[in-house]
C-alpha cells in the first residue's frame, strides 16, 4: 500500500484463497510402518515415485505439486485451523479433511476470496502458516534436497506449506542413466544407487552397491542381480 500524500509505502503479510490453475501432478501423501523407518526406505519410497514418472514423461504434467501435512501440537490440535480455518465451516477438522478429499468445491464457497492481512488475525495464524507436521520434516528435507521450493502456498485447513517443482528439474531424474549389466562380486564401500527398471506395469526400484566399469557398464552383485532376475547385457537405470 502507498500513500501519495505522506510519499509512505507499507506492506502487509496476507492470505488469500488461490488456486492452482495451470495442469499439475500432485503427489500423494506416503505411510510407513514405523518398524521400517530409519533405515533408508522412506526415502527408497519417495524418491521411486520420481523414477517411475521419468520414465514415463509424457503421461505427467510438467509441474509436480506436494502438500505437506500441517502442524499439530501435542495435544492433537492444529493452530492453523482452531485460530482461522475452523471459523469459515460448520465442521470439525476431521469432517473438513475428509470433504476436501472427496469434492473441495465447499472451500471455494465457505473461504472468501479477498486478502485476510495476517496483523489482523491471531498471532497463531501467522506463527503456524506455512509449519510442517514434526513427523512430516523429513519428507519436506527429502523434497527440498531434490529442488522442491514453497510455491508461496499453504493448505487452507490446516497451513501446511504448499511445494512445487518442474518435473524435468526434479535432481533424480535429472541424474537418471542407462547402462549394461556386467555380474560379479560388488564390495559395500562402493556408492549406493538408485537402481530401477523401465517397465511400466512391471516397476520396481530399489538401492545397490554397484561399481561403474565404463560410461556404459556397471557391475552389479551376483546375488542382487539373481534377486533382480538380471542378467548379463540387460539395461538398468541407475540415479543418485
Amino acid at each position: 500500500m502507498y500513500s501519495h500524500s505522506l510519499k509512505m509505502r507499507k506492506s502487509f503479510e496476507a492470505l488469500q484463497l488461490s488456486f492452482i490453475k495451470n495442469p499439475y501432478t500432485e503427489l500423494g501423501t506416503l505411510f510407513m510402518n514405523p518398524n521400517a523407518r530409519g533405515i533408508g526406505g522412506g526415502k527408497l519410497l519417495s524418491f521411486a515415485r520420481f523414477l517411475y514418472m521419468s520414465n514415463n514423461l509424457n503421461r505427467f504434467d510438467k509441474e509436480v505439486v506436494v502438500e505437506i501435512r500441517g502442524y499439530k501440537n501435542a495435544t492433537g490440535i492444529t493452530p492453523f485451523w482452531d485460530k482461522f480455518s475452523s471459523k469459515f465451516f460448520d465442521l470439525n477438522f476431521f469432517d473438513a479433511d475428509n470433504s476436501s478429499y472427496i469434492d473441495n468445491h465447499f472451500i471455494g464457497e465457505c473461504v472468501p476470496s479477498f486478502p485476510l492481512i495476517l496483523d489482523f488475525l491471531p498471532r497463531e495464524v501467522g506463527r503456524y502458516c506455512g509449519k510442517p507436521h514434526t513427523t512430516s520434516k523429513l519428507a519436506l528435507s527429502l523434497l527440498n534436497s531434490q529442488g522442491f521450493k514453497s510455491n508461496g502456498m499453504v493448505d487452507v485447513l490446516d497451513g501446511g506449506p504448499c511445494l512445487s517443482s518442474k518435473l524435468s528439474k526434479i535432481k533424480v531424474i535429472q541424474n537418471k542413466n542407462q547402462f549394461k549389466v556386467k555380474i560379479g562380486k560388488v564390495n559395500s564401500d562402493e556408492g549406493l544407487s538408485f537402481a530401477f527398471n523401465n517397465s511400466l506395469v512391471d516397476f520396481w526400484a530399489t538401492r545397490l552397491f554397484v561399481k561403474r566399469i565404463s560410461n556404459i557398464e556397471v557391475l552389479i552383485d551376483r546375488k542382487d542381480a539373481r534377486h533382480l532376475g538380471l542378467k548379463e547385457g540387460d539395461s538398468i537405470n541407475l540415479s543418485h
